[in-house]
């Protein structure tokens, strides 16, 4: 016992005995005044080496120094971790493609030859921009000659109207001489109308994603598509979530999106979850915005999402290494009760709930442990509930 207190007292004799024999070695008020920057920085790994070094020989000696003394009990030596509070977020990783509502084939509304396609592969349109034209079949020439009868019509029935009104000439004249202009009206508002259609306007801002049909060709309604538009700028993710997550996923929940093949990673939120389940997979379809103003996200890139379902702004998180179970396959840890001078405690067996787990190897404990509680680390496995242990530190 004696030799380890001599040996204790002479550490740091021996120290700054060495010290001095290296007398070439500057001081390290020398070092500070040649304001080098590497020959500084080369001095304080050197010093925090050796600071190292002397902590984890205070320690060993200490400990045995404990073990030795035949003044102290013989207590098995623990290590503790103190319990504090944590945020813990919890996230279900699925996979999902990209998609875009504005992704369509643009379809003429009117049936002749396509006399003038303004667009070409590539490019990019804004909405309500003229993009191609049907040919009308005479369909103006038809209209005039409608309008040249509708003004004889309207001379008609203006003068059986004077008429009417004096009590000359019969009713049915009248009301047939109205229901003529009435008619025609019609028929020309029907034909501008049919005509107005001979112009294909783009239905919202994007890009012509391929050109189908060649200006010349016959074209109809439905039958004929010219050419498909894409809107880069409105896209989002789609993906399948395991319908045991669906109490847990809401609108505006937060996810981590990242494209692999981008090397890109954005946060975002659901927009929308599906109101029917799949009944063979037994999911729920989920879409989440993803920005894309350098319109690099295309349509059917794979996306692996990270969805938080679960947050605990005051969670109690411990290593998993740290649980133990019984027999039953019951978790439980070893809880210390208050230290005295000697850092002497009693153990106790603690169960515990446990909750979700991290990806760095923490599990959330629901119940069973508080903030501030100290659980044993090493040497919790030889221990039996109220067994008595020293608490050392690391």
């Amino acid at each position: 016992m004696r030799k380890l207190i001599l040996l204790l007292a002479a550490l740091p004799i021996l120290f700054t005995t060495a010290c001095k024999k290296e007398k070439a070695e500057p001081t390290l008020e020398e070092i500070l005044a040649t304001g080098d920057f590497d020959t500084i920085v080369e001095r304080l790994e050197q010093e925090q080496k050796n600071s190292l070094e002397i902590d984890r020989a205070i320690r060993e000696l200490t400990a045995k120094k404990i073990e030795l003394d035949t003044t102290v009990k013989k207590l098995p030596l623990v290590t503790a971790l103190q319990l504090q509070d944590s945020l813990f977020k919890h996230y279900v990783e699925v996979q999902g493609s990209v998609k875009t509502k504005d992704d369509v084939m643009i379809y003429p509304e009117f049936s002749g030859v396509m006399t003038n396609l303004y667009v070409r592969e590539g490019q990019y349109i804004r909405k309500g921009a003229l993009v191609a034209r049907v040919d009308d079949g005479g369909m103006k020439q038809q209209i005039a000659q409608q309008e040249v009868q509708l003004d004889l019509a309207k001379t008609t029935y203006e003068r059986q109207k004077r008429l009417w009104d004096q009590n000359i000439g019969s009713e049915i004249q009248y009301l047939q001489a109205k229901s003529n202009v009435e008619s025609l009206e019609k028929a020309i508002a029907a034909m501008q109308s049919q005509l107005s259609k001979v112009n294909v306007y783009a239905p919202f801002s994007g890009i012509v994603e391929e050109v189908i049909t060649k200006q010349g060709q016959v074209v109809s309604p439905g039958a004929t598509p010219l050419f498909r538009l894409v809107n880069l700028g409105t896209m989002y993710v789609e993906a399948e979530v395991p319908e045991s997550y669906l109490p847990k996923i809401k609108r505006g929940t937060q996810v981590e999106v990242e494209f692999e093949a981008l090397d890109r990673k954005y946060n975002s939120t659901v927009r929308r979850i599906n109101n029917t389940i799949n009944p063979n997979s037994r999911s729920f379809i989920v879409e989440v915005n993803v920005p894309n103003k350098d319109r690099l996200v295309k349509p059917n890139l794979i996306a692996n999402l990270r969805l938080n379902d679960y947050t605990n702004k005051n969670a109690i998180l411990i290593p998993s290494s740290l649980i133990l179970e019984n027999a039953n396959g019951d978790s439980y840890v070893f809880v210390a009760d208050s230290l005295n001078q000697q850092n002497e405690t009693m153990v106790s067996r603690t169960p515990l709930e446990l909750g979700e787990s991290t990806e760095d190897g923490y599990v959330e404990v629901l119940t069973g442990l508080e903030t501030g509680q100290q659980i044993i680390e090493e040497g919790a496995k030889n221990l039996e509930d109220g067994d008595e242990v020293r608490i050392y530190s690391k």
